[in-house]
């Protein structure tokens, strides 16, 4: 069955389409992007002995204004994560700024050979030029998280239609 482009589909607002097209996120994903300021958060609060149950409840409500949250969903939610308790110096290590060496770990990191973003620049550039890239990338990051929103370079993405072929 094909959908008509008109108010349904491609011309639809950019609000109304954007949030047609956001992805649903499984749980595991939904941690990962929870980000460093969520985790620091969290961090903290578990810091305060309160369970991983509450910390992802205050999470998910706050943040994704999910309403109230029933404890049953969270219980069945964290039963099968491997909950660890972090040490006074991993909860330090989280609550301290970000560091070049850090960035330069994650950079070292990055899939060679990847498509580039909206800056262009391959993996391997970044790769390459770490020491020159490292120590600006960590005050526009600290800056990032002061401010608590991203540069608008970091929060576009570039998105190509790949035809789907006929097989043979």
């Amino acid at each position: 069955m094909t959908e008509s482009l008109g108010e349904s589909g491609f011309h639809r607002g950019p609000g109304r389409r954007r949030d047609r097209n956001r992805p649903r996120m499984a749980p595991t994903q939904m941690q990962k992007e929870m980000g460093k300021k969520a985790a620091l958060e969290a961090a903290a609060s578990m810091s305060r002995d309160a369970s991983p149950r509450k910390v992802l409840g205050d999470y998910l409500t706050t943040q994704l204004s999910l309403g109230e949250l029933r404890t049953d969903d969270l219980d069945t939610f964290l039963r099968p994560l491997p909950l660890t308790t972090l040490t006074h110096e991993e909860r330090d290590s989280l609550g301290g700024p970000l560091t070049v060496e850090e960035v330069q770990d994650a950079i070292s990191h990055l899939s060679s050979g990847k498509t580039p973003g909206t800056d262009s620049l391959p993996m391997d550039f970044y790769k390459k030029y770490t020491t020159l890239l490292a120590p600006k990338l960590v005050e526009m990051y600290t800056e990032a998280l002061h401010r608590g929103l991203l540069p608008d370079s970091l929060r576009e993405a570039l998105m190509v239609p790949l035809p789907k072929l006929k097989s043979r």
